[in-house]
């Protein structure tokens, strides 16, 4: 009986062929599965992304058309929101924008990006009670990190319209920055000086240029007008505080005016007071909207001016002869017009026009 049973193994490795084909071919469609899923669910993450990036930016579009409307009517205080209970979501597409914050006296001012030649004015106001101590300028490269630095001497500085031979402003390197700062006397505890002799006696106009080892501070009252100082830069930023600034009370605000030379730069102002880290009063408002579709958040912060100096251009009327120029520093300040009687001043006596 032993001898009639026969090994037969005929079609056993068709069957381990087969299943093993079988299991490669499940594994290809689980994977191609797996690919198409998370290829869909990533196709609509982009849509829901979208979708709450529309729904924050409609969020910060309607904290900026309160402030136009408040800042219209001459108070802009109503316009600030400190909690997110404020909030516009609908329930059936699951779409909305489910926080929104409104600071109007943020830590810091920023300006991105200011154009060559470009120039911007804001004020720099601290809160009621509070003196400035120190003023702080960064700035860098508008889109760029990356900066060259090298000891420069006069000679260093092209002109802006810099042609063969003379030697252009590289473009890696941080632009120069234009600053003056117009301090502004309270009047009520003892300031006088908003005149015209006063405001020259007091303002400071100088060049920021980009030096690795540059100074980190320089005190206001030794600043000399129209000359540079290197700033203390890094391949991040270039910086510099301004201190010595007047803290018994004659100063409480100041105007800045910031201009960029050779190459586009972002511009962030901070700042201490004698109360600690200051606060900027009625320049920028920030607005930090949180838009939501279904499981997605889209969170985005943007500055929006709530002074209408910051966009003022740089010339407003050009002559190549006389001007008679009539002068009001500010509202309800010192009037320092000039009388059209003035015989020192033949260019404003209408006779002459």
């Amino acid at each position: 009986m032993k001898n009639r049973l026969r090994k037969n193994q005929d079609g056993l490795v068709a069957i381990v062929v087969t299943l093993l084909i079988i299991t490669i071919l499940g594994l290809v469609a689980v994977s191609f599965t797996r690919l198409i899923s998370r290829e869909t669910r990533q196709t609509l993450d982009r849509q829901l992304s979208s979708q709450a990036f529309y729904a924050a930016e409609s969020a910060v579009n309607e904290a900026r058309l309160d402030i136009q409307t408040r800042l219209a009517a001459g108070d802009v205080s109503g316009a600030a929101r400190t909690t997110c209970s404020q909030v516009t979501y609908d329930a059936a597409s699951n779409t909305g924008y489910t926080c929104l914050l409104v600071d109007l006296n943020p830590t810091s001012i920023e300006v991105d990006p200011i154009s060559i030649s470009d120039t911007k004015i804001f004020p720099v106001t601290p809160p009621t009670g509070e003196y400035f101590q120190t003023i702080n300028i960064e700035w860098a490269n508008s889109g760029s990190n990356f900066a060259n630095f090298t000891t420069l001497g006069l000679g260093d500085y092209p002109p802006a319209n810099c042609t063969a031979p003379c030697t252009p402003w590289p473009k890696d390197r941080y632009g120069v920055l234009r600053v003056d700062i117009i301090p502004i006397d309270n009047e009520a505890v003892g300031g006088s000086q908003n005149d015209r002799n006063g405001l020259f006696a007091r303002i400071r106009s100088f060049f920021l240029y980009p030096y690795n080892t540059g100074s980190a501070s320089l005190p206001y009252p030794s600043i000399q007008t129209a000359r540079t100082y290197g700033a203390d830069c890094n391949n991040q930023r270039c910086r510099v505080s301004i201190s010595g600034l007047t803290s018994d009370g004659t100063i409480t605000r100041y105007f800045i005016r910031l201009r960029a030379v050779y190459n586009p730069v972002s511009v962030s102002i901070t700042g201490t007071t004698t109360a600690g880290t200051a606060r900027f009063i009625n320049a920028q408002a920030e607005i930090d909207a949180t838009g939501r579709a279904q499981d997605l958040l889209r969170r985005i912060k943007v500055r929006v001016a709530i002074s209408t100096v910051i966009d003022n251009t740089d010339f407003v009327l050009q002559t190549a002869g006389d001007i008679c120029k009539r002068l009001l520093v500010e509202p309800n300040l010192t009037n320092t017009d000039i009388p059209a009687s003035d015989s020192a001043y033949p260019e404003c006596d209408p006779s002459q026009l």
